[in-house]
């Protein structure tokens, strides 16, 4: 092998700028400086974590807060909304002129909106209804009559009707009657009732306790209600007395509160639902990790010290020879040498290999490139003969022809004037070969063109479903001649020999980030051995009969990527169905 002026040169290099002293000079500065560091670090790293859990204390607090009040508000705002129902105002007087069909359909109205509050929140456990005129009790799914337990509860809870919170028998509950002004009982038409999820609750607060003894609880003192969760040790009854006697303010910064001669890292924040929120963690538990810090710093220096002494060693070995190695690759790839000979071995523990990884897929993918470049050619070449058959095929252009002429003899003047325009677009794409791509809008333009032409020979025999291409897509760049083929590939294998009902479906599907077109026949004379023979190469190199489909297959993946392409499969009609998948969100064209 030739030499390499680099290579040499840094064979030469002297002692003083080779990168072994550099190295050096810079590890025992280093170790100078760590060792420095090291010692105020240790004074101040307790500083530094219970400021780390203060800060991410006070940013939990305050998003908790702020998420459970608005939910809860949410629910309210939504119970306010199920007394404006029309339907209800019907529901609640006895004595309505509603049929059985219309009262039912009241009902299940409700029904619905009380089944869309329930799921609008995992904080709601049950949503009930109560009208006491009407003898009727409507949940999510059951509609019965009042029971005598109902209207006891309702009369022993009216005064507390509409107040933040209720909590009785170990639920927590939101109670309300929809207007103030009702003053008693016997004139309350409606009472509401929601129930909340307090296991829920409990689970939001215990994803705050991720060390040991620390814990989070809400607090009500209106009504004395207290919701808590641990993790270990349970403290909140300890804590709760400090914050009624205000010896705890809801304030927006963490602080340290004693308690048992114990410091506990706490934040309070003022609910406007609940009252308070409150989260706490043991000092001790916080600065567990930095009690062996200071057995930490003797070891770090001693470790550090041996490793000078080997340093040297280890970056000759492992950095000098790598680089070199490294160079001459570059050298091959200079030189326009891509064979697999060029490419770079990893080894194990060897900190070369992300920079050889990297190398061995650059070098990958310019292959890959010129790969592409060659196929993208070939095929681009094969469609270009595909289509100059398609220009010159005597077949086709008789057909055509033929139906024109049949058209004029019969008079239809307009569906001979529309037909003439059809073919007129349809040729004058195939012999417009300015560009490999067009936007979408003309490739549907081309491809419905042959349709119709197609369904004026067939119309007594085959029906077309031809849906219209969504504005958004209309400028879309694709591969000239990917649909209309598909659909000529439909009327000669899969729909010819249809005598009669046969149907034809094109449809758009917005699958995001795709854009696919169906394709889709009830052609019974698909040959499904050669289907599958096809399907298993679509993505072949080696395979040396490259029919319509796989040229469009191969196309699409070289213009919108690996994840594009034509998928094959039994359609719902018990035909052929294509599906053409494309890319939409960074095709090749827009890089």
């Amino acid at each position: 092998m030739n030499a390499n002026p680099i290579i040499d040169g840094l064979k030469k290099n002297s002692w003083r700028n080779s990168l072994r002293t550099r190295q050096l000079s810079i590890l025992s500065l280093f170790l100078c400086v760590s060792v420095l560091l090291s010692v105020v670090l240790y004074f101040n790293a307790t500083k530094v974590a219970k400021q780390s859990i203060y800060d991410k204390m006070n940013s939990q607090a305050d998003f908790y807060v702020d998420s459970i009040d608005q939910q809860l508000q949410n629910i309210k705002n939504m119970m306010y909304d199920v007394f404006s129902s029309r339907n209800l105002a019907f529901l609640v007087y006895p004595e309505s002129t509603l049929t059985d069909y219309e009262r039912r359909d009241a009902i299940l109205t409700e029904q619905e909106r009380l089944s869309s509050l329930k799921n609008s929140s995992l904080l709601v456990a049950s949503a009930t209804l109560y009208l006491p005129n009407a003898n009727l009790k409507i949940s999510d799914n059951l509609a019965e009559a009042m029971t005598d337990e109902d209207f006891l509860f309702l009369k022993e809870h009216f005064d507390s009707t509409d107040q933040i919170m209720n909590f009785e028998d170990n639920k927590l509950f939101m109670l309300s009657k929809g207007a103030p002004d009702q003053l008693s009982f016997q004139k309350t038409d409606v009472f509401f009732y929601v129930e909340l999820n307090r296991e829920k609750l409990n689970e939001t607060l215990a994803s705050f306790n991720t060390l040991d003894n620390s814990g989070s609880f809400l607090y009500q003192s209106s009504e004395d209600i207290l919701i808590h969760s641990a993790n270990g040790k349970d403290y909140a009854a300890d804590i709760l007395p400090i914050i009624r006697k205000g010896q705890a303010d809801y304030g927006y910064q963490a602080e340290s509160i004693k308690l048992n001669n114990e410091k506990f890292l706490t934040v309070i924040r003022k609910s406007d639902i609940f009252g308070a929120f409150v989260q706490y963690n043991r000092e001790k538990e916080v600065l567990r990790s930095l009690a062996i810090y200071k057995w930490l710093v003797l070891f770090y220096i001693v470790i550090m010290s041996f490793l000078a002494l080997i340093f040297s060693v280890y970056t000759e070995r492992n950095i000098h020879k790598p680089l070199i190695k490294l160079l001459r690759a570059f050298s091959k790839v200079q030189d326009e040498d891509l064979r697999s000979g060029s490419r770079l071995k990893l080894n194990k523990g060897n900190e070369f290999n992300y920079l050889y990884d990297g190398f061995n897929q650059m070098t990958q993918e310019i292959k890959n490139l010129v790969e592409e470049v060659y196929i993208h050619k070939n095929l681009t070449q094969k469609a270009e003969l595909k289509q100059l058959q398609s220009q010159i095929n005597p077949h086709f252009l008789y057909n055509s022809f033929f139906s024109l002429s049949r058209k004029i003899k019969r008079g239809d003047t307009s569906g001979a004037e529309a037909f003439a325009a059809h073919l007129g677009v349809f040729f004058r794409f195939l012999t417009k070969n300015d560009s490999d791509n067009v936007i979408l809008h003309k490739e549907i333009e081309h491809a419905r063109s042959y349709t119709s032409i197609q369904h004026t020979r067939f119309s007594d025999r085959i029906q077309i479903d031809f849906e219209e291409l969504p504005e958004q897509f209309a400028d879309l760049l694709v591969p000239r001649l990917i649909l209309q083929p598909i659909i000529e590939n439909a009327f000669e294998h899969g729909l010819e020999n249809k005598e009669a009902d046969g149907y034809l479906r094109v449809s758009f599907v917005h699958a995001h980030p795709f854009l696919e077109i169906h394709v889709e026949d009830n052609g019974s004379e698909v040959d499904w051995v050669k289907l599958e023979k096809i399907i298993s190469h679509l993505d072949s190199e080696d395979f040396e009969e490259v029919t319509a489909l796989i040229n469009i297959h191969k196309r699409l993946k070289i213009h919108f990527g690996i994840s594009s392409g034509l998928v094959l499969q039994r359609g719902h009609l018990g035909g052929l169905e294509v599906i053409i998948r494309m890319l939409i969100q960074t095709s090749r064209s827009e890089v």
